[in-house]
């Protein structure tokens, strides 16, 4: 094989193997909103629907019980989702394996990470 044939083989299988572990936004995801006034657990699970969209809850340490996502939206790079009063959108960070953006809640935004939650719990509250 050629060096330019291995170098595109390899180019590709790179690109291709971050753009799917990030484009299955299906799964349970968290991150930590972290203020002045202390932290709170943030934990999203996100499942596709049968018209191939996604849908989800919300759960978090100050609100019990689990709140239905209003909107979800996403692609290999970007995921968006609401729920009443709250939202985030952010990136796909590969090297870090987390969705990295904004959260938006009573007209202020602070950065929130979600990572992968592979123990499927929730928040404790």
């Amino acid at each position: 094989m050629s060096r330019l044939a291995v170098v595109a083989v390899l180019v590709a299988s790179t690109l291709a193997g971050s753009a799917t572990a990030a484009q299955n936004l299906a799964g349970d995801w968290s991150g930590t909103l972290r203020s002045a006034s202390g932290s709170r657990h943030i934990a999203v699970h996100i499942h596709a629907d049968a018209r191939g969209g996604y849908v989800g809850t919300l759960d978090s340490t100050e609100a019990p019980g689990s709140v239905p996502l209003e909107s979800v939206s996403g692609r290999a790079d970007l995921l968006a989702f609401s729920a009443p009063g709250v939202s985030f959108q952010g990136k796909w960070d590969a090297s870090a394996a987390e969705w990295r953006g904004s959260w938006k809640e009573a007209n202020a935004s602070q950065p929130l990470s979600l990572k992968w939650n592979t123990d499927r719990l929730t928040p404790t509250r």
